[in-house]
């Protein structure tokens, strides 16, 4: 196998678990980052990797901490693998919208009859509201992960139930984008200005703001419209906005909308679920590590939360 330039490759002999590397390296990222040069890309060398020391417990009790964490981890990616399921069965249904096809002369509506692009909303009320930058945006999923509070400025404003599109090259073109419902009812927060904010028109279900913002005809139109100098072109939303679909059957529009909903409701759960477990494996972690816990005593915990 051959890998980039960009990694260092460990090679783990018998008395190091692989699993119980990744855990202490996850650990000691702040530690390995004041090795690194360089200010925009930082880099940390060979040498500078080879110095760097830990204290090992012995192997079984390294597989022991491994797996306790492992367990985690491992729920977190099923959680994944049914989100990412979900996703390409609602895909298939989109596309038996029609919307995904070359408009029809008798059936093509402009996009704008459906979803609203950068719609208008109240300054949030929050002293701190919630904040999501582009490095929070999927390039293949629909949940936002991690997001900040911070003081309000400029950015684009959305609620629960719009879909947030990356209109600055690279990330249009690498597919960051995500849907947001993961705030409380009537909440307003603010995203990075480089994000177009795309929401369902009333009686429209809110998730086709969604898949139409990752469907592939509409991405090509959407990155053919950016202007600017190389590196940094972007796409307006009025550009964006500029397209025209088949208009869907109402009864059809309406099925998708039940599937839809339902399905990104358990998704969101498993989101909030993985959220949780993370937060619980880097709390256990460091006082794995350390000593300060014992392994039977995180078994107990993993045991109620997987």
């Amino acid at each position: 196998m051959a890998t980039s330039q960009d990694f260092i490759n460990w090679v783990c002999g018998p008395k190091l678990s692989s699993r119980y590397l990744h855990y202490i390296l996850l650990m000691e990222q702040e530690s390995v980052r004041r090795f690194a040069h360089g200010t925009t890309h930082q880099t940390v060398y060979f040498p500078e990797a080879k110095a760097f020391h830990v204290c090992l417990p012995e192997r079984s009790e390294q597989d022991a901490i491994a797996a306790v964490l492992g367990a985690l981890d491992d729920k977190i990616a099923v959680n994944e693998r049914i989100a990412a399921t979900y996703e390409a069965l609602l895909r298939l249904g989109f596309a038996e919208l029609g919307m995904a096809d070359e408009p029809d002369d008798a059936l093509a509506i402009p996009l704008t009859d459906l979803i609203t692009f950068n719609p208008k909303l109240a300054k949030p009320s929050a002293e701190e509201p919630i904040y999501v930058d582009m490095a929070a945006l999927q390039t293949n999923r629909a949940g936002i992960p991690a997001w900040s509070r911070r003081a309000p400025k400029s950015g684009p404003r959305f609620m629960n139930g719009d879909t947030l599109l990356a209109r600055i090259t690279p990330c249009l073109e690498n597919g960051k984008t995500g849907y947001v419902d993961f705030m409380s009812e009537g909440e307003i927060g603010l995203g990075s200005t480089e994000f177009i904010v795309m929401r369902s028109r009333p009686g429209v279900p809110s998730e086709l703001s969604y898949f139409m913002a990752r469907d592939a005809r509409f991405r090509a139109h959407a990155i053919r419209n950016m202007v600017g100098t190389s590196g940094r072109q972007r796409v307006s939303a009025a550009d964006a906005s500029n397209y025209l679909v088949n208009k869907p059957d109402p009864i059809a529009l309406r099925n998708f909308g039940r599937q839809a909903s339902s399905a990104f409701a358990h998704m969101e759960s498993l989101e909030t679920q993985s959220r949780t477990l993370a937060a619980l494996r880097d709390t256990l972690l460091p006082q794995l590590m350390s000593g300060r816990l014992r392994v039977k005593d995180a078994e107990k915990i993993v045991e109620d939360q997987v």
